[in-house]
This record gives C-alpha cells, sequence and structure tokens, in this order.
C-alpha cells in the first residue's frame, strides 16, 4: 500500500527463492509478467487492489507450492486459464471485482485443497460447473454479482465444510 507506479519489472521472474510476493494497494499497472511462473518456491502472492491489465498468464500456473493468489481489485479481463486447476497446493483463489468473462473452467474443481474461492463482480457468463461440488476442503463460496445463470449445482450440498455462499445479483 504505496504510490509505486508503472509495471512490473519482468527481472522478478529471477528472483527464484522468493516465498512471497506481495505489491497490495499500489498503482502498478499493465499485464501480468509471464516471467512469474518461474517462481517456482513462491507459495503467495498478493497483487490486489492495482490497476493490472490482461488476462491471467498461463504460466502462473507452474507456481504448484503456491497456496495463495490473490487479483482481487484489478482491470485483468478475459476468459480463466484451465491450467488453474493445475494448482492442486491452492486454498485461496481471491478475482474478485475485475472485468473476467466467459464459463468458469470445470478443472477448478481439481483444486483440492482450495478453501476460499471469491469470483464475486466479474462478467462470467453461463451456470457454475458441478466440478466444483468436488472441492471437498471448501470453506467460502463467493459468485455475487456475476452473471451466473441457470440452477445451481445440486453437487454443491455435498460440501459439508461450506460455512459462506453468496451467489445475490446473478
Amino acid at each position: 500500500e504505496n504510490l509505486f507506479t508503472g509495471t512490473l519489472p519482468t527481472e522478478l521472474g529471477q528472483l527464484t527463492q522468493l516465498l512471497d510476493l506481495y505489491v497490495k494497494g499500489s498503482n502498478f499497472n499493465g499485464t501480468l509478467p509471464t516471467e512469474l511462473g518461474q517462481l517456482s518456491t513462491l507459495e503467495s502472492l498478493n497483487f490486489q487492489e492495482n490497476s493490472f491489465s490482461g488476462s491471467i498468464p498461463t504460466e502462473l500456473a507452474r507456481l504448484t507450492q503456491l497456496f495463495e493468489l490473490s487479483l482481487n481489485m484489478n482491470h485483468l479481463n478475459g476468459t480463466l486459464p484451465t491450467e488453474l486447476g493445475r494448482m492442486r497446493s491452492l486454498w485461496s483463489l481471491s478475482l474478485e471485482r475485475n472485468s473476467f468473462s466467459g464459463n468458469l473452467p470445470t478443472e477448478l474443481g481439481e483444486m483440492s485443497y482450495l478453501a476460499t474461492l471469491e469470483l464475486s463482480e466479474n462478467l462470467f457468463t453461463g451456470t457454475l460447473p458441478t466440478e466444483l461440488g468436488q472441492l471437498t476442503q471448501l470453506l467460502d463460496l463467493y459468485v455475487k454479482g456475476s452473471n451466473f445463470n441457470g440452477t445451481l449445482p445440486t453437487e454443491l450440498g455435498q460440501l459439508s465444510t461450506l460455512e459462506s455462499l453468496n451467489f445475490q445479483e446473478n
């Protein structure tokens, strides 16, 4: 939370021992560098409250040690990469208040440790995938104001750990 501006340097991808990368609440812009996918030891990536644009690079799926990915409150868009499903150690995926569109990838259901899934206030379409019912560790699911339609998957009823579910304004 400072006054940094400009784009993130691609050289950050050379910090191969980095565990946490936080640039929350600044004024960074531009696209997310694909070189971030080289940070194989990274556990937490928090870029919320910036002005990043473009899509999520598929290279981020290489971050197999990542447990937190927070990209809330940016100007990101496009569809979510199906490769995100490979991020099996992820326990928190926060993408609220961007402009993501299209259907949610069914591969999100493969994130077996996911406890928090925040997708509210985006431009998603279609129905929630039934595969979300495979997220047996899920505590929080927020999809408010994201243009989903259709019926809720009955598989969500199998999520005995679920504590918060917000799907209003769809």
